[in-house]
Order: C-alpha cells, then structure tokens, then sequence
C-alpha cells in the first residue's frame, strides 16, 4: 500500500501547484484535483490531506470556487468541515446549527430562526481565511466522468489505507469533530476504505498527465512520430486491440487516430506486438480478424470484449 501512496505523492507534488489567488482559465474544465495542507508533509513530499472531483461536465472550476471563494458551508462540504473543525476548536455551541443543512424549504421553514446570519457570514469568512492560506492544490485532467469517479476513489482509498501516510501532531483536522477525519488525516468521509489503485492505475494517471483529453491530438501525433518504442500511426493504419489482463478486458481499437492508440507506447508491463505481465497491444489488418482473436480471450479466459472507437 505504501509503494503505491509514494508514486502517488511523487506524481502529484510533481504537477503544476495553484494556490489561491488563482486563474480559473489556467484550471481545466473536468478532472480530480488534489489538496496539500501547509505543514503537513508524507514520504518526503507534501502530504496530500483531500481528493475530489465533480460529477457534472465541464464543473471542475465551479467545484473548486465552491470550496475557496463562495462562502456557502452548504454547497461545499469541504468549507463545511473546516467550520465544524473551528467552532468545534473553541467548543462553540453553534456548531449544532453550522450542521444543520439549510437547503430546502423545509429545512429553511423548520430550523431557520435558529441561525444567526451574522455571525454565519462570520464563520464562513473565517473558513474563507483558512482554506486560501493554508491549501494548494494540482489537478488532473480527465474528461470523462466515469473514470473520474472511479479514479478518484481509488486515490481516496490508498491515501486513507497507508500507514506511513499519517497527520501531523499539530495537523488541524485532529481537532475535527468528525472521526474519520481525525483517524484518516484526510478532510474527507467517503470512499476511505475501498479499492486502492493498482500499478495498472498509476499508468493510467501518467496517461492522462501526458495526454489528458482529445485537444492535444497534434502533441500526441508530435511524441509518436518521435518515440522508437511508440506506434506510428501514419505507418500503422490498423486494428488495435488492448488486452488488459488485470482488469480481463479486450477493447478493439478501430480507429487508428484514436486518443488511445496515438498514446500506445511499450512498457515494461505492457508491450507492442507481445504479452507482458499486464498484457499488451495487438494490431490486425481486419476488423473480423481482431474480434476472432478477442473471442479466444473470451471463452478461454474470461474476458469481456469491448470496443472503444
């Protein structure tokens, strides 16, 4: 689980750090982005102490002016926890209403005499003045949903899972009065204890450092052309199957300008034209040819069979 948690600290310190005041312009439109906390530190590199994404297209920057500009405890549950960690810090009986979720009419109508609006803008301004001195972040950029939320899961969970991975005796989320975010370290409640990621995962992440989403096809169509160990897709006008031996997948590549293929490179898990550990990459001449072959894995070995493109 650590060796996994270090590559993981190792490739996010490694990216471009935001720090607030920040140009939304320069944040993509969909991915995960990753929180560091001044102060903590894990592995010799920043700790990171959140992980988070969103699940509606193209809201990445709108999560996170949720979490450090827009004082509403109620659309960020990050900003949320940072106010139950401070008035819980100076033992402050308001805390029962800052938990109180005020977002529809019935909530307004059934508790609304109780807050005191003053002193909420207070407190959410005193949530504003921590979050944008104290965190940085990175983001990775990943167009689509689905592998987001999987992803970002995963991530959770090593993080949470490490041993070495541990809060500083001073970290302010010891004060928190949430449990799981006292005894994980992280400023967050869901997905701790899941599916790690796995080496495949890790070479899914740099993937998508290198080639993030289908806007940087002339990057990719640059990097193949130069690399000896990549495919040349202006020699190569192929079919292109996948076999993912982790995850028992074949996926048939039709389309040789496909993000997937441009990005085929040998690694020395996966290779070209050969089977490795975790499987590898076949070309055939023919459609037909490439779901033949993906039939043996089929009944032979359990796989599924898919296409991409």
């Amino acid at each position: 689980m650590s060796s996994e948690c270090i590559k993981l600290h190792k490739i996010f310190n490694g990216l471009p750090r935001f720090k607030f005041p920040f140009d939304l312009k320069k944040i993509p439109l969909n991915g995960i982005y990753v929180l560091f906390e001044k102060g903590e530190s894990a592995h010799s590199f920043d700790r990171i102490v959140r992980i988070g994404t969103h699940t509606g297209d193209n809201l990445l920057r709108s999560r996170l002016k949720q979490h450090f500009i827009i004082e509403n405890k109620d659309g960020s549950i990050f900003r949320k926890n940072i106010g139950r960690t401070i008035l819980n810090t100076r033992k402050d009986p308001y805390l029962k209403v800052w938990n109180l979720a005020m977002t529809t009419k019935e909530s307004v109508a059934e508790y609304g005499l109780l807050i005191n609006k003053d002193y909420q803008k207070s407190i959410e301004k005193e949530v504003s003045k921590y979050i944008q001195n104290n965190f940085s972040f990175c983001v990775l950029e990943i167009t689509k949903k689905d592998q987001r939320i999987i992803l970002e899961s995963k991530i959770i969970s090593t993080v949470a899972q490490c041993n070495e991975c541990k809060p500083s005796e001073s970290w302010f989320g010891l004060e928190s009065s949430i449990e799981k975010i006292k005894y994980s370290g992280l400023w967050l409640v869901n997905e701790l204890y899941k599916k790690p990621v796995v080496e495949t995962d890790i070479d899914e992440i740099k993937e998508f450092i290198n080639f993030p989403n289908d806007g940087h096809l002339k990057a990719r169509l640059k990097e193949n052309f130069t690399k000896e160990n990549s495919i040349s897709p202006k020699k190569d006008n192929k079919i292109w199957v996948n076999i993912n031996k982790p995850t028992k997948k074949c996926t048939i590549h039709t389309n040789f300008l496909c993000p997937y293929v441009l990005a085929i490179k040998e690694t020395h898990r996966k290779g070209i034209e050969e089977l490795k550990i975790d499987g590898g990459w076949e070309s055939f001449s023919g459609f037909i040819e490439a779901v033949d072959y993906c039939k043996k894995w089929e009944e032979n070995k359990d796989f599924s069979v898919t296409t991409c493109c």
